[in-house]
C-alpha cells in the first residue's frame, strides 16, 4: 500500500507538468486551420460571365453609329445557328423571301456577255479540277479559285481573303448583336483612289479603318467551302456580307445627295465550293 500511495502523487505531478508544457508551446507549432478556398467556376459559369461582361462592355463603349465593329473569330461570327437567326431578327431576308431586283435583266446580260479578256486555258482548268477536289479546307479552295478563275487587275484595285469589316459601324440595325461581317473574298478600289472626297467620313466605306490603302466600298464579296461543304451556311454568311456592302454603298450615295433607283441591285456576292458557283445581287 505504501508503494501505491507513493506513486500516485508522482503521476499527478507528471500529468500536470505535461499539461503546463503543452500550454506553453508556441502558437506556430499548433495545427493551423485549413484555408477556405473558393471552388473553381465551371466552364458554363465562365461562359455566362463572359457574355455578361461583354454585354456590359458594349453598353459602356457604344456610341451610336460611330462605334466600330470589333472582330471576333471567324468561326464565332459566322456560326450558322446564331448568324442566320439573328440576321433574320434584324430584317435581313434570305433569297427565298427576297424579290428579284428591278434591273435583273441587265445583270443577266452582263453575266452572259463575252468577256473582254482571254478565258483560262483548257490546261488550267484541267489542273484546277483535281486540285479543288482534293482541297482540305476553305483557304485552299479560295487560293485555287483566285489563281485559276479571277481576273488580275492593276494598281489601285485590290482583293482581300478572309478580312473582317473592322471599319463598319456596329448596331446600325441589320447587324445588331452580330460581330463584323467577315467574307472569305472581297474586291474593290483601294482607299487612295478616292482622292476627291474624304472617304473616311463615310461610316462603313473603308473596310479596314486602320489601313491607309484598305479596300474601300467593295462591290463584290464571296464565301468558300471545301468540296462537299455546306453551301447553305455559305449563303447565310454571304447574305450578311451583301447587306453590309449595300449599306455602305447607300451611305456613300447619301453623302453625295443621291441614291440608286429603288429596287436596283449594284453589289454582288457569291458562294462556291470550287465546283458550283452561285451569285446573288443586292
Amino acid at each position: 500500500m505504501a508503494l501505491t500511495h507513493d506513486r500516485q502523487p508522482r503521476r499527478i505531478k507528471r500529468l500536470e507538468a505535461q499539461k503546463r508544457q503543452q500550454q506553453q508551446q508556441p502558437v506556430s507549432s499548433r495545427r493551423q486551420p485549413s484555408p477556405i478556398t473558393r471552388p473553381e467556376p465551371t466552364q458554363l459559369e465562365l461562359a455566362r460571365l463572359t457574355r455578361k461582361n461583354l454585354a456590359l462592355f458594349n453598353q459602356m463603349t457604344s456610341n451610336g453609329a460611330t462605334s466600330r465593329s470589333k472582330p471576333k473569330s471567324r468561326a464565332t461570327s459566322t456560326a450558322a445557328s446564331s448568324l442566320a437567326a439573328q440576321a433574320a431578327r434584324n430584317g435581313v431576308l434570305d433569297r427565298h423571301d427576297s424579290k428579284p431586283p428591278s434591273n435583273i435583266n441587265t445583270i443577266r446580260k452582263r453575266y452572259t456577255a463575252s468577256r473582254a479578256t482571254n478565258s483560262p486555258t483548257e490546261s488550267k482548268f484541267e489542273d484546277y479540277i483535281p486540285a479543288t477536289a482534293r482541297a482540305p479546307n476553305e483557304a485552299t479552295v479560295a487560293g485555287n479559285f483566285q489563281d485559276a478563275l479571277v481576273k488580275k487587275y492593276g494598281r489601285g484595285y485590290q482583293r482581300y481573303l478572309n478580312q473582317a469589316f473592322t471599319g463598319f459601324p456596329s448596331e446600325v440595325g441589320f447587324n445588331n448583336g452580330l460581330s463584323a461581317a467577315h467574307p472569305g473574298f472581297v474586291q474593290g478600289l483601294d482607299r487612295g483612289q478616292y482622292q476627291s472626297v474624304d472617304i473616311g467620313k463615310i461610316d462603313g466605306a473603308v473596310l479596314d479603318a486602320d489601313n491607309p490603302t484598305s479596300v474601300t466600298l467593295p462591290h463584290i464579296a464571296g464565301e468558300f467551302k471545301r468540296l462537299g461543304g455546306d453551301l447553305t451556311v455559305a449563303e447565310e454568311q454571304a447574305r450578311y456580307g451583301r447587306a453590309t456592302l449595300a449599306c455602305a454603298r447607300n451611305r456613300a450615295l447619301a453623302m453625295m445627295d443621291t441614291a440608286d433607283t429603288l429596287g436596283d441591285a449594284h453589289v454582288t456576292t457569291f458562294t462556291t465550293d470550287g465546283r458550283f458557283l452561285d451569285t446573288y445581287a443586292h
